[in-house]
């Protein structure tokens, strides 16, 4: 899915790609790490925002 660069003893760079924000949002987040954007395009960070909308909107359904 994508390659890991470690960069100290507690960090490192997730490399990915998709064919489009969403995909890429989907695979960020399917990582089970707290994580920061770098060089990322602000289509990533709206993808992210609308995944994140949408899973607390699941959660106040149930």
């Amino acid at each position: 899915m994508g390659v890991v660069e470690p960069v100290d003893d507690e960090s490192c760079l997730l490399h990915l790609g998709a064919d489009n924000p969403r995909d890429l949002a989907w695979m960020t987040t399917s990582v089970d790490a707290d994580f920061t954007l770098a060089d990322t395009p602000p289509e990533l960070a709206d993808a992210l925002r609308t995944h994140a909308a949408r899973c607390l909107s699941a959660r106040r359904k149930a």
